[in-house]
């Protein structure tokens, strides 16, 4: 099987996240084979079986829309989905879409990888009147990826629409990196140093378009509303009508996504034994093209 892998990052950096998982994927590979070229160097059609990817941009939508014409699969792999304090060992994988959901919820994945990791999951919280909604969004890259040309103006539309709905206070946790979208009038601001589980704390709901953040935030027992396709969103409401009685899943369906959820997410060393391969690589044939 012919893997390309395009590179957003220069291929000479070899301490990059990318490149690490890149050498950590491609030595677990055993019969296959995987090279590296730089994402730019895209030539507007599949030349490969499977195409990987690390992160989300506009540039991996394009690159995914021409693997998936000519019948190809595509993985895209970045951080982990479940980090505490924003740290993990995991990465996660991400088959033909900017999140699992396509292979998330099929029965008969175990539960052994989620009782390994010994991830707590935490009773629903009890909402009190003036608690805040918290509103994590996604950076302009991962905007791009979702069709969202300009992410500033998306994440006010979706202030405004909360307050057609709420009176409650508003949390604005834009995505905390060098370039944050800025802060929106009426609005809390929340970034660095403060952590998304310090912002949750107390917290009604959250709400998101996509991000991973969902995932802390039903894990920490606040309901979440995700309005994009996100890993949270078989236990997540969908519509900013239900803000004042949001949906919350039951232990039973929470359990069962855990499980699933993790085995999505994979070490270095998981990567590079092919373990994470041995999974991957018979995964993808249940997605239909």
């Amino acid at each position: 099987m012919k893997i390309i892998w395009y590179a957003s990052a220069p291929i000479e950096r070899e301490t990059a996240i990318e490149n690490r998982i890149y050498n950590a994927f491609s030595d677990g590979l055993r019969r296959d084979r995987a090279r590296q070229i730089p994402i730019k160097d895209f030539r507007g059609r599949a030349v490969a079986d499977i195409a990987c990817f690390y992160g989300v941009s506009g540039a991996v939508r394009e690159i995914m829309e021409a693997y998936h014409s000519a019948r190809k699969h595509v993985i895209i792999f970045d951080k982990g989905m479940y980090r505490e304090k924003n740290q993990s060992p995991y990465h996660r994988v991400q088959i033909d879409d900017g999140n699992p959901l396509k292979c998330l919820m099929r029965r008969g994945l175990s539960h052994r990888r989620a009782r390994q990791r010994g991830i707590r999951i935490n009773k629903r919280t009890q909402s009190f009147q003036f608690a805040p909604i918290v509103l994590a969004t996604n950076s302009q890259k991962h905007d791009d990826f979702w069709g969202i040309a300009d992410g500033a103006a998306y994440d006010r539309q979706i202030v405004d629409e909360i307050r057609k709905h709420s009176s409650r206070p508003i949390i604005y946790r834009p995505k905390p990196k060098r370039l944050a979208f800025p802060p929106i009038q009426g609005t809390t601001y929340s970034t660095k140093p403060e952590g998304i589980e310090d912002v949750l704390l107390g917290a009604h709901l959250l709400v998101t378009h996509s991000s991973a953040c969902a995932v802390n935030a039903i894990l920490m027992g606040v309901p979440a509303i995700c309005l994009g396709r996100c890993a949270a969103t078989p236990v997540s409401g969908n519509s900013l009508e239900t803000i004042e009685d949001p949906f919350f899943p039951e232990a039973a369906l929470l359990r069962q996504w855990l499980a699933c959820l993790m085995w999505f997410e994979w070490t270095m060393d998981e990567f590079e034994s092919g373990e994470a391969w041995r999974f991957i690589r018979p995964e993808m044939k249940r997605v239909r093209l």
